[in-house]
C-alpha cells in the first residue's frame, strides 16, 4: 500500500485489487485491511491508537504516511547525493555540497562563465524581458540535468525532464510509467514547461526552480483527484477505464481541458 499510495498518502484500490497485487489470497488480504484498521495496543506509534489506515471514499488513506514519505525523500537525497559524488569525480564537477572545494580535476577545468555558475547554483537568470528562469529544486539533480541547465540560453527556462517524471511517478503511482522517453514527449514536456513559466490569465508563472516545481506537483495533485484521469471512473460500454498517461496529460488540447476541470468529477 505504500508503494501503490498518491502524494497525499491515499490507496485508490479495492481488496481483490490488493490481493492481485500482493499476490495472495483475497481472504488474506481482508484480514490484512481489518488488522490494519483497527487498534494496536504495541504500536510504536501510539498516534490514531495505533491504526495503520483509515477509510477514504474509493480506497484508504495511510495515517502514518507522512512519517514514510519523510524516510523515503531522505532516501531519495542520499542516492541523488551519492550520484552526485560518482559524477563529480569522473567528470569533474565540484560537488554541489560544497562549490568551495573543487576536485583536482576542476582545478584544471575552465572557470564556467557567471550565467552558467548562477544556472548551475539553482538561481534565476535575468532575460533581455525581464522574465526569469527556473529549473528544478529539492534533490540534487542528475549530471545529465545539470549539464542541460548549465547550457541554457541566457533568458530561457531549462526544462527538467527526468525531475518532472520522478515527480509524476510519485504523485500518481497507479498511472501508467513512463518507459521510453522520446522526441515527441520531451517537446510536449518542455512546451508545457515553457508556458505555465510565463504569466498569463490563468497562471502567474515561476521565475525560480522551487515555484516550477511546486506548480508540477499541484498539477499532478489535482490530477490524482479526478476519477476519471486516474481510472477509478466506470469504462465506457463495460469496457476497462480511462487511465491517463503523462503523455496524455501533457499534449496541448488535455493540458488545457484538465486545468479547467472538464475531468473532475466536480465540473462532470
Amino acid at each position: 500500500m505504500l508503494a501503490m499510495a498518491d502524494a497525499r498518502g491515499r490507496v485508490w484500490a479495492s481488496i481483490p485489487g490488493l490481493a492481485n497485487r500482493a499476490r495472495i489470497p483475497v481472504e488474506d488480504a481482508r484480514i490484512a485491511i481489518a488488522t490494519f484498521l483497527a487498534p494496536d495496543p504495541d504500536s510504536r506509534t501510539p498516534e490514531n491508537e495505533g491504526r495503520r489506515i483509515e477509510v477514504v471514499d474509493g480506497g484508504w488513506r495511510l495515517v502514518n504516511h507522512e512519517k514514510y514519505r519523510a524516510i523515503r525523500d531522505e532516501d531519495t537525497r542520499r542516492d541523488y547525493q551519492r550520484e552526485w559524488d560518482r559524477s563529480n569525480r569522473k567528470q569533474g564537477w565540484k560537488n554541489p555540497t560544497n562549490p568551495t572545494n573543487p576536485t583536482k580535476s576542476d582545478r584544471s577545468r575552465p572557470q564556467p562563465t557567471q550565467a552558467e555558475a548562477e544556472a548551475e547554483a539553482g538561481k534565476p537568470i535575468p532575460s533581455a524581458t525581464a522574465e526569469g528562469v527556473t529549473g528544478d529544486a529539492g534533490s540534487p539533480a542528475a549530471p545529465a540535468e545539470l549539464q542541460l541547465v548549465a547550457k541554457a540560453p541566457t533568458g530561457k527556462l531549462p526544462c527538467p525532464h527526468e525531475r518532472l517524471i520522478a515527480l509524476y511517478h510519485e504523485v500518481l503511482p497507479a498511472c501508467p510509467t513512463v518507459r521510453e522517453w522520446n522526441k515527441t514527449r520531451k517537446g510536449y514536456m518542455q512546451s508545457r514547461w515553457h508556458e505555465k513559466a510565463k504569466v498569463n490569465g490563468s497562471s502567474n508563472g515561476y521565475r525560480t526552480l522551487d515555484e516550477g516545481i511546486a506548480y508540477w506537483r499541484k498539477f499532478f495533485e489535482y490530477v490524482s483527484d479526478s476519477r476519471f484521469l486516474t481510472g477509478r471512473a466506470e469504462g465506457r460500454n463495460g469496457g476497462p477505464p480511462f487511465m491517463a498517461d503523462l503523455e496524455w496529460l501533457l499534449k496541448p488540447n488535455n493540458f488545457a481541458k484538465v486545468i479547467e476541470g472538464k475531468y473532475h468529477d466536480a465540473a462532470a
